[in-house]
């Protein structure tokens, strides 16, 4: 089956990237967090097909373990801060 014969909300799918809205509406943020992401270095990857940014689902499983990661970072420092 090609891209071509595919509904558009199947493409994702099979293409395996994200739009930035499809992006914002997986993960639940909006357009302006995930520019001030990118800006302040802590967005997730992405590649240019012309001027269109797209996000693969590997970038985005990585985003997410990182924003886990500096989560519980936090957390841990602000119990430590408590005691």
């Amino acid at each position: 089956m090609s891209l071509a014969t595919l509904d558009p909300s199947e493409a994702r799918i099979a293409d395996g990237s994200f739009t930035i809205d499809e992006f914002c509406n997986a993960e639940r943020m909006s357009r302006g967090m995930l520019y001030r992401a990118w800006r302040e270095g802590w967005g997730p990857e992405f590649y240019l097909v012309g001027t269109h940014r797209r996000i693969t689902q590997r970038a985005r499983l990585e985003w997410q373990r990182q924003r886990e990661a500096a989560a519980n970072g936090e957390i841990a420092s602000t119990k430590r801060l408590r005691r």
